[in-house]
């Protein structure tokens, strides 16, 4: 709401957090902003449908015309590249991204991505490869790339970055953000999750953050008729957790001195 942007043109992000921890409307709010704004999007939907995604666009006040001209939507069933070699699903790719330079790609699910081209989740290596054949090359193309991943169930020692490969943090030449849900939103119900930077390797977010904690995403859906509005704000406070108790390292501890 203070007009700064949280993406960068030409850059690899990742929104990470648990399940409905508010990451994907986050992404769908930019699809909607960038939509608005005369750009197209490519949003490849490794985790859900398009009846979800779509109703979703419309609740947040896409147009069906801007849906229909700008947002281009595909569900993959195919590797792109199989053995170090493309495949035929890379030419529609390729075609999609000659045809419709996009301002804004979003991979919806890192996980099921890797797992459908044959990648171990924690592997580095696998990683870096397949960050150099999907989300590298897509902003080459111009895009502000959004990969969403989720994170450890372990609060104590999930880190920084999503479930699986390290790698997963040092690729990213753009922002990592993590999202914790302060108030759960669902139908009837306001909800709103807290947006904090873990990476900001260009270095222009972090002097608007207060601590770690760069925006407050707020859903807010009328009890009776299910309208929903939002509105992205400058959090009014630094705190970015809540507290957790490392109860597992306490544990250990008090063995060994036993």
């Amino acid at each position: 709401d203070d007009g700064q942007p949280l993406l960068y043109a030409g850059k690899c992000h990742a929104f990470n957090g648990e399940s409905e921890s508010g990451k994907s409307w986050a992404a769908l709010i930019a699809c909607v902003q960038a939509i608005k704004a005369g750009g197209h999007v490519l949003y490849l939907d490794f985790e859900d449908t398009a009846d979800t995604v779509v109703t979703r666009l419309l609740a947040l006040g896409a147009r069906p015309a801007q849906v229909l001209e700008r947002f281009h939507y595909t569900q993959p069933h195919e590797p792109v590249m199989t053995r170090g070699r493309f495949t035929p699903a890379n030419a529609d790719l390729a075609d999609t991204l000659e045809r419709y330079p996009p301002t804004l790609a979003v991979i919806d699910g890192v996980t099921e991505a890797m797992t459908l081209h044959g990648l171990d989740l924690l592997g580095n290596a696998d990683y870096a490869t397949f960050h150099g054949f999907l989300p590298r090359r897509l902003a080459l193309a111009g895009a502000a790339v959004v990969q969403i991943d989720h994170v450890t169930k372990d609060r104590e020692g999930r880190g920084r970055w999503a479930i699986g490969a390290q790698h997963k943090l040092a690729a990213m030449d753009g922002a990592v953000f993590s999202f914790q849900v302060k108030e759960p939103f669902g139908l009837g119900r306001n909800g709103m999750c807290a947006m904090s930077i873990e990476k900001d390797r260009p270095g222009q977010l972090r002097q608007h953050a207060k601590g770690k904690r760069i925006a407050d995403l707020h859903l807010d859906s009328h009890p009776e008729n299910h309208a929903l509005a939002w509105r992205v704000e400058v959090p009014e406070s630094g705190e970015t957790t809540d507290h957790v108790t490392p109860s597992r390292y306490m544990e250990r501890v008090s063995k060994f001195l036993e």
